[in-house]
């Protein structure tokens, strides 16, 4: 047979199991959205991970705080790396991102541009994970008075 028999014979049955490939790929894809893209190191057994998608980061403060955090960037991106059995079964679900502010004094807030904070991101990992980067490192805390609505949230006014 030539290439133009082989190709045309039964070609809407070929066109649509191609169709299927790529709806099945395309369903496969969206649904590890959330799992570690692993980079393998060929000299041992550990491995380098990055998530596709960003951590929000959150404010660690004091229990009986009762200020309002708004935090600059919301979101920032995390490399790991470890282990590569602890890496295959690392999930985005286990990383946590945050901003600690339990050394601040909770009872002054004097809603000026002082009480705006540059601080260190923090990640915690599962044991025999390590981060190895974090984009951006540093985070503007801004500390609003207690009980003070975040701007351009509905609870806000104009």
């Amino acid at each position: 047979m030539n290439l133009r028999a082989i190709i045309l014979n039964n070609f809407w049955w070929k066109l649509l199991s191609v169709f299927f490939a790529v709806a099945i790929w395309s369903y496969i894809r969206a649904g590890i959205q959330g799992e570690v893209i692993l980079k393998r190191n060929p000299a041992g057994g550990t491995a380098t991970g990055t998530f596709p998608k960003s951590f929000p980061i959150k404010v660690l403060a004091e229990s009986g705080d009762s200020h309002t955090y708004r935090v600059t960037p919301t979101e920032v991106e995390v490399m790991v790396s470890g282990e590569l059995t602890a890496m295959n079964e690392l999930n985005a679900q286990e990383i946590h991102v945050f901003v600690d502010m339990t050394d601040v004094d909770s009872n002054t807030a004097t809603g000026k541009a002082s009480d705006e904070y540059a601080r260190e991101v923090q990640v915690h990992t599962p044991a025999k994970i390590s981060v190895q980067k974090v984009n951006p490192g540093t985070a503007l805390v801004k500390r609003l008075p207690a009980n003070s609505p975040l701007p351009n949230t509905p609870n806000s006014k104009p």
